[in-house]
């Protein structure tokens, strides 16, 4: 691949000539390359569901992009060559990461607090907590707070608990698309 700078010949150039070299216009850059050649073996089982998972994505792009608050909030974090339809196809296929749960204050008592740092490639939509006894039976579950605008949620108990052996929480992180990342972490 070769990006042509300056070259008012080549300028905005796109398509195939001959079966040999292929123009493309990527970030107002022209971009000359040699054509794709299809693989001459069968698709995997893994290729066919990357495939059919990548089609999903573009769809869900361009479904998402048609609302125009959408399109801008996308075109507002878009830089360099990554298009608006790019950082909607990424989002789609990328589910949030949970970074650290941080259980130095969730001691048992009431209105004590957990906070759990959880990153995505565009911006996490949601995070539910669930605390569970020692005999997995659940006990409390509800959303936590994003920490003013930060990668930070904060969840504050409901209720009391004078023995916490054998309890654990489950962090789920939601973003834009659905896509959802469980942890379970046990608290003492």
């Amino acid at each position: 691949m070769a990006i042509v700078k300056d070259n008012v010949w080549t300028k905005g150039l796109s398509g195939m000539v001959g079966d040999a070299i292929v123009f493309s216009q990527k970030g107002g850059q022209t971009i000359v390359s040699f054509p794709p050649t299809p693989s001459s073996l069968p698709a995997t089982e893994a290729q066919n569901q990357q495939r059919d998972r990548f089609k999903e994505a573009t769809a869900w792009a361009r479904l998402t992009l048609a609302n125009v608050a959408q399109r801008q909030t996308y075109q507002a974090k878009a830089t360099g060559n990554l298009s608006a339809f790019n950082l909607a196809v990424r989002d789609y296929l990328v589910a949030p990461t949970i970074e650290e749960v941080d259980l130095s204050s969730f001691d048992g008592s009431l209105s004590a607090t957990l906070q759990v740092l959880v990153t995505d490639d565009f911006a996490v939509a949601d995070v539910q907590v669930t605390v569970f006894n020692g005999s997995d039976a659940l006990m409390e579950n509800g959303p936590a707070t994003r920490l003013d605008g930060s990668d930070v949620w904060v969840y504050t108990a409901n209720l009391s608990y004078p023995d916490m052996t054998g309890f654990k929480v489950r962090i789920e992180a939601t973003d834009g698309p659905g896509n959802q990342t469980i942890q379970e972490v046990p608290v003492a």
